[in-house]
């Protein structure tokens, strides 16, 4: 049988947008007024007003440079800025303060016996938004985009596994911080003791940056021998509402953002669901997995230097298993694996002159078991629908408090604390088989 595939692409002239943003202290989220961002390939000039807020209006569509500069501050190059047709994320640019210096007399010594260098940088690589979405052969996973760093490898060799190891180090020695929520492993179906699964559940779309930390690992997280990867969400747009629809033979996706009621905030909501029970008509698979995800964040403004966070993020993941043998032996039974992941948070934000503070509170469940159901021919038969259940079951609860004080250009001082508690347990039920029904 000879099958024809076709598609039909339309494509119209682009039409030029707009670009909004905010310009922000690094240290105390203060805003950023009369500030200079210059559009390097259009020669496009703004100019931030008393609130941080910047636009450049009629820009085609593209791929720019932006360069920023402000008194007392570094200037800052940002690359890959994504300008597209209609409506464009609100972006929100960070700023450092100049360190203050009166330069003395200067004596340079050299000995190269005993001159010592000065303490490296953390070993960290920041990926931005634009870097996690174009990255070739990664399908905007974070676990796969991760690999193509130096120093880091897949622990499988297989394309179905994101699974990673940095310098050689234990898969369980990795963890993920997704705005302040710590998982071990964000991943559908991943397992006890690894970093990976098939696919991340973190939608790539709504980072604005993460930090990858490989060696000289702050203390402000978990202790982990091998990497750190510090994910941050942005905010939703305080502009307009967006919505995106997404729809294939294998997903359903919906997402949206947007401004709260009243202007008191701004959400993000993202849902998909992964039903490869279609394409197994075309491939002799054996066992087929349903991925379900989910991802919230609310962001509540209190005035101009605190700010109140609510995230949830999960999986539901289900693959029904074809057991010939044991439907030989005790009849037409459905035997599934299930996996699923809750996490949730509630923060709060503090930003002063010289003093930061973050106090949150977070919730984790993760569930990974194995179902055995009678069919409903079976239950009425017998009057039983479950055969047996097994479940490792796993909470997490965790109060973090972290505090950074400001002293100076040159000296900060962090302090915090850090309360967990992990509830382990297994969940196992078996049933037998009653007398037939007549």
């Amino acid at each position: 049988m000879l099958i024809f595939a076709g598609t039909f692409s339309f494509a119209s002239k682009p039409t030029p947008s707009s670009l909004n943003g905010k310009i922000f202290d690094i240290q105390n989220n203060h805003h950023i007024s009369n500030a200079s961002l210059f559009l390097k390939e259009l020669k496009l000039t703004a100019i931030s007003d008393s609130t941080g807020f910047f636009s450049f209006q009629s820009v085609m569509p593209g791929i720019y440079t932006m360069i920023v500069a402000a008194d007392s501050y570094d200037s800052t190059i940002i690359p890959n800025v994504v300008i597209k047709s209609k409506i464009n994320d609100l972006l929100m640019i960070s700023m450092q303060k100049t360190p203050s210096q009166i330069l003395q007399e200067i004596v340079i010594v050299a000995n190269r016996f005993d001159v010592k260098k000065n303490d490296q940088f953390h070993s960290v690589t920041r990926l931005s938004n634009f870097e996690l979405n174009n990255t070739a052969a990664t399908f905007n996973d974070i676990n796969r985009t991760l690999q193509c760093i130096p120093g880091v490898s897949n622990q499988t060799n297989s394309d179905y596994f994101n699974d990673f190891l940095v310098r050689g180090g234990n898969p369980s020695e990795n963890i993920f911080i997704v705005d302040n929520i710590e998982l071990e492993n964000p991943n559908h179906f991943g397992l006890f003791g690894t970093n990976g699964g098939y696919l991340n559940l973190v939608n790539s779309a709504f980072v604005r940056d993460l930090d990858f930390y490989t060696g000289s690992i702050p203390v402000k997280y978990s202790p982990k021998l091998s990497s750190v990867t510090d994910i941050r969400l942005r905010e939703g747009s305080l502009v307009n509402r967006k919505y995106n629809i997404e729809f294939n033979n294998m997903m359903l996706g919906f997402a949206t953002e947007g401004p709260l009621p009243k202007s008191i905030g701004s959400y993000l909501i993202d849902g998909q669901a992964f039903n490869m029970n279609f394409m197994k008509n075309f491939m002799n698979w054996g066992n087929v997995p349903a991925l379900h995800n989910y991802q919230t964040k609310f962001y509540f403004p209190i005035g101009q230097n605190q700010a109140i966070v609510l995230n949830a993020l999960g999986a539901y993941d289900i693959m029904n298993k074809d057991d010939k043998e044991m439907r030989m032996f005790i009849g037409e039974t459905q035997r599934s694996l299930i996996y699923s992941q809750h996490g949730s948070s509630i923060q709060w934000h503090l930003f002063k002159e010289s003093f930061r503070n973050y106090i949150v509170a977070s919730f984790l469940y993760r569930r990974f078991g194995d179902e055995e159901n009678f069919t409903k021919e079976y239950k009425d038969k017998y009057g039983f629908k479950k055969v047996a259940e097994f479940s490792d079951i796993r909470k997490n609860i965790q109060l973090k408090n972290s505090s950074s004080f400001f002293m100076g250009d040159y000296n900060q001082f962090d302090i915090g604390i850090n309360l967990n508690r992990n509830l382990m347990g297994l969940n196992e039920i078996a049933n037998c088989i009653d007398e037939e029904r007549f």
